[in-house]
């Protein structure tokens, strides 16, 4: 989701920004993975995360890689930040 410079953020009202990089964390299951400069929209005021659906989709295939044991570690997820 790539969303303008005047987007509110719909949990608290505050104003998101882009172009940040993120640490993602997935601690629903074991193992907790971590996967770090993430490209994310982020609320200044609550801190809400907006990813991309392209980032959103590279992250949960990571997530899963890693959980069935098809990859060991992500150092980062590198994505255009201009998308």
């Amino acid at each position: 989701m790539t969303l303008g410079n005047d987007y509110k953020c719909p949990f608290c009202g505050g104003r998101v920004t882009g172009k940040h990089s993120v640490t993602y964390t997935d601690d629903t299951t074991e193992p907790v993975v971590i996967i770090q400069g993430v490209p994310a929209q982020v609320c200044q005021q609550c801190g809400e995360r907006f990813y991309d659906s392209d980032v959103a989709e590279r992250l949960s295939r990571q997530v899963d890689e890693i959980r069935a044991g098809r990859m060991t570690r992500v150092v980062a997820l590198v994505a255009a930040m201009d998308s």
